[in-house]
């Protein structure tokens, strides 16, 4: 990296003020190259993170739209089939109170004719 270093990594005793000068701006291009990369990594990590942040976010929006439909059906069905129930329970009460009657007056009918 740095070209003034002499083989035993020491500066020289009197380098020129270009070569420093030199040195100095290739150290910042070096720098500002790194920077640029990491900026870049962080840019596409921060991008990849997003990315896929957003796919959650759109899997669970969906997933609770899914969940809704769901409940909205099974609330539907719920209801159908409790009134499905409601009405067969009161057509079976309706028939139990004509059998009740239906069989009183049977007995009834039975005692007066065995009476008379």
């Amino acid at each position: 990296m740095l070209s003034l270093l002499s083989k035993s990594n020491e500066w020289p005793l009197n380098p020129s003020d270009a070569d420093v000068s030199k040195e100095i701006q290739h150290m910042v291009r070096f720098i500002r190259q790194e920077a640029d990369e990491k900026a870049n990594e962080i840019a596409v990590s921060a991008e990849e993170a997003h990315t896929g942040l957003r796919a959650k976010l759109d899997k669970e929006h969906l997933d609770l739209e899914v969940l809704r439909y769901m409940k909205a059906t099974w609330m539907r069905r719920l209801k159908y089939w409790g009134e499905v129930i409601e009405r067969r329970e009161g057509a079976a009460e309706g028939n139990n109170e004509l059998d009740k009657g239906g069989r009183e007056g049977t007995v009834e009918r039975d005692c007066e004719l065995n009476k008379g």
